[in-house]
């Protein structure tokens, strides 16, 4: 569905998809910025392109691939946050067997393997059944200024006419009924209530146990004595930093490489918009080969948990790009080979570098859309300089630069691709 409605035919900006959890499993698919008049188009391709992928044999080992990085995403939230192991609970507790078997299979992982051993027939049995031939209802979101004023107006009708109609003595009524339920609401809780529940100790809380290394200036403090110092010491050299380590047992890393942009010319700095975007989605060279991008991608979510690039503003640097890659431990040597290969094989092509520019573009009116972005926006505007980075990666900036290039890629293409590079 991304490739064909996105990349390929550039009808949405996104296509998303989640699941609510109800005795019958609701599946939700959203596809973002579609243009107006195409809405009932873009629905309509939307399960013309279900039905031809039931219809032509399904990629099984890149199905099993997909199988495992979501075995992989799902261990990494549940060492990175206690959200994914309390929704889990709940969802059981609501919907799950009484005696807690079902419980136990996010312990076991035994549902990735049992869903690894589908065979091809299995797997379109399910998706025609649940997905592509099953009863739907479609949002269309056709926005109308007409509505807008008309809701606006309605209710101020509404209000007006409920004033005349209680008067001023149901009015006051109702202010003292408000009162009353805002009281009840506002008591203290019974501190006897509060005393049912025991405290538990503070033996039965299990902290997680690290291991403190240090190199570079932080030796200054004390150099600790043990066997993760002896390895960081193994393999390090003098250095002008203040290197700090803690060792905890995982079974991921996660990677993060910080970039000045500062030697970026400030009137290129606004196309890093669009190098963020293109930096996993895009094709390589490799042994004098083209790499495709569809096969990049498959690749990169072959060999990780997860991967982004994009401003470091959240660790402390709006001024610097971030790019992190989630990875299991083994995999942290091809980590840095993908940096090593993104960073200096990208092939900067024509064909990709449109249909990100037609999706960034396309992503414009719905944040112009959005209260929190504009204010956002207006904030990254006034405060920051004209030379900073996040000023030239902010939707206003965008807006209007990314229209020029959009224009120069389809009569220059050759410049806009010598300015990226």
């Amino acid at each position: 569905l991304e490739n064909t409605l996105v990349e390929k035919e550039q009808v949405a900006s996104a296509v998303y998809f989640s699941t609510e959890d109800r005795p019958s499993i609701e599946i939700r698919f959203t596809l973002t910025s579609v243009a107006t008049e195409n809405l009932e188009q873009v629905e309509k391709r939307f399960f013309e392109v279900l039905h031809e992928a039931m219809e032509k044999p399904l990629d099984m080992e890149y199905l099993r691939e997909c199988i495992r990085r979501h075995k992989r995403s799902w261990k990494f939230s549940t060492e990175s946050s206690a959200t994914s192991f309390a929704e889990y609970v709940i969802s059981d507790f609501l919907y799950g067997k009484r005696n807690g078997s079902t419980l136990l299979d996010v312990a076991t992982l035994k549902e990735y393997d049992v869903l690894e051993s589908w065979s091809e027939a299995q797997w379109k049995e399910f998706i025609k059944k649940w997905i592509a031939d099953a009863p739907h209802v479609s949002i269309l979101g056709v926005p109308s200024a007409e509505l807008s004023r008309k809701l606006k107006t309605s209710e101020e009708e509404r209000v007006a006419e409920q004033r005349k109609r209680l008067g001023e003595k149901g009015l006051k009524e109702l202010a003292e009924k408000l009162e009353k339920a805002k009281a009840e609401n506002d008591k203290e809780i019974p501190k006897e209530m509060l005393a049912q529940f025991k405290v538990p100790a503070t033996e039965t809380i299990h902290f997680i146990n690290t291991m403190t290394a240090k190199a570079g200036t932080a030796l200054k403090s004390g150099r600790p004595d043990n066997e993760i110092q002896k390895i960081i010491e193994a393999d390090a050299t003098e250095s002008p930093l203040f290197l700090h380590f803690e060792h905890i047992d995982s079974n991921f890393v996660q990677l993060t490489v910080l970039i000045s942009a500062q030697d970026v010319p400030i009137q290129l700095r606004p196309l890093l918009a669009v190098y963020t975007e293109a930096f996993f989605n895009s094709p390589i060279q490799r042994d004098g080969q083209k790499i495709e991008f569809e096969q990049v991608v498959v690749e990169l979510e072959r060999d990780t948990v997860g991967y982004s690039m994009g401003g470091a503003r959240g660790l402390g640097n709006p001024e610097m790009l971030r790019v992190t890659f989630q990875v299991e431990v083994e995999k942290y040597s091809t980590a840095i080979s993908w940096l090593k290969e993104l960073t200096w094989n990208l092939i900067l092509d024509v064909e990709r570098l449109q249909s990100i520019v037609t999706r960034l573009l396309a992503d414009v009116p719905d944040a112009k859309r959005n209260g929190d972005d504009m204010l956002t926006a207006v904030f990254v505007m006034v405060h920051y300089s004209p030379e900073s980075i996040s000023r030239a990666r902010s939707t206003l900036v965008k807006a209007r630069y990314l229209k020029r290039i959009k224009k120069l890629l389809a009569t220059d293409p050759e410049a806009v691709i010598s300015r990226m590079e």
